[in-house]
């Protein structure tokens, strides 16, 4: 490499993002969407007391807005999504 040259993939940033082409940190909201998903496709391998947590720790979620019967309405979205 000669005097004055930019190392490839050395973090730096041009207008168009990361020259090293990695992607933006992904929103914490994007993040709980994968989180959603991948916990709906293991859903029927999780053991029942997971499954019984997980749904009666859904109406106690700080920092969301309160969803009413909100166990109920995701079961019946579970019913005919979770990979059997």
């Amino acid at each position: 490499m000669t005097e004055g040259t930019t190392p490839i993939g050395d973090g730096s940033q041009d207008a168009d993002g990361p020259a090293d082409g990695a992607a933006a940190a992904p929103s914490d909201a994007e993040l709980l969407q994968h989180l959603g998903a991948s916990v709906l496709l293991c859903w029927n391998e999780l053991p029942f007391q997971a499954q019984v947590k997980i749904l009666a720790q859904t109406s106690d979620v700080v920092g969301t807005r309160p969803i009413a019967d909100a166990r109920n309405e995701i079961i019946r979205f579970l019913l005919p999504h979770a990979k059997m």
